[in-house]
């Protein structure tokens, strides 16, 4: 069995006090810093939640801005060689139809040409017969007044 003796409880005595001023010099201050440490830690990630937000934001802002930016170039791409393309049909059409129209007055011209040389022949195959009717009717006149005269 255990002997309860003064030496026994002057060791309880002392591990008794030696307890309490470890608590009171260095387990209460120990504690002190270790919850103000938590403190500050947990401080800190709720300051880093909220950067990683507030960054996540403009990475979101940031990436949707260039992202338009990059549409916007695309799209200013697409309308030069589209405006390109347009006017390189414009000119090949232009061409095409000049070359038509240049073609076709030619034909007409020769048409008219013909028709000119047409008309030409008729007005003098008229004249002729005008003439030989003239002709006629003056010598059938001078005939007559020979006659008249005789």
């Amino acid at each position: 069995m255990v002997e309860l003796n003064f030496t026994f409880v002057l060791f309880l005595a002392s591990f008794l006090a030696f307890i309490f001023l470890m608590n009171l010099f260095f387990f209460a201050p120990v504690k002190k810093v270790i919850g103000a440490r938590e403190d500050l830690i947990q401080k800190n990630i709720e300051e880093t939640n909220a950067i990683a937000q507030k960054l996540d934001e403009q990475v979101m802002d940031s990436s949707a801005e260039s992202i338009l930016k990059t549409a916007r170039e695309n799209a200013q791409k697409i309308l030069g060689t589209a405006s390109q393309e347009a006017e390189k049909t414009k000119s090949s059409l232009i061409e095409e139809n000049s070359t038509k129209l240049k073609t076709m007055y030619k034909e007409h011209m020769k048409g008219l040409d013909q028709e000119k040389q047409a008309i030409s022949s008729e007005i003098s195959k008229i004249c002729n017969e005008v003439a030989d009717i003239a002709l006629e009717k003056i010598s059938s006149e001078i005939g007559a007044r020979t006659e008249v005269a005789a």
